[in-house]
């Protein structure tokens, strides 16, 4: 079945704003915004994440651990019906309170679902560092 390219352009609206709250450190609104109340994240080297809330709680917590800033892209959106999906990279800066500055590059799979209220979250994010840089 060929992308409802409505569906993929929603989707690409919510996923730009998840860079640009997560640096603001609006993370309240990032959660509500992108992620479903039964999300699951799978972050690397971090045991599996259950629930929009444990998923705001792991991302402040990273967030306060210093100074860390996201670039999101994205690779592909596909869509139709009520699922979709998006591949895309990112780079990570971290530094840490008192520490040196690292980067990463990685990669990202988010799968996507359309909710009773018309709004598209994402229900599963798995991420992993490709390479330091």
């Amino acid at each position: 079945m060929p992308s409802d390219p409505s569906a993929v352009a929603a989707i690409a609206a919510v996923r730009k704003q998840w860079d640009v709250l997560f640096n603001a450190g609006r993370l309240a609104e990032l959660a509500e915004l992108f992620y479903t109340e039964d999300a699951h994240a799978l972050p690397p080297d971090t045991p599996h994440i259950e629930g929009r809330d444990e998923i705001r709680k792991f991302f402040q917590a990273f967030y306060d651990s210093g100074k860390v800033e996201f670039q999101l892209d994205v690779i592909r959106i596909e869509a139709s019906g009520d699922y979709g999906y998006v591949t895309g990279n990112y780079t990570l800066s971290v530094t840490p309170h008192g520490g040196a500055t690292q980067r990463w590059r990685g990669e990202t799979n988010e799968a996507f679902r359309k909710g009773p209220d018309g709004a598209w979250r994402c229900c599963a994010d798995m991420w992993h560092h490709v390479a330091e840089i």
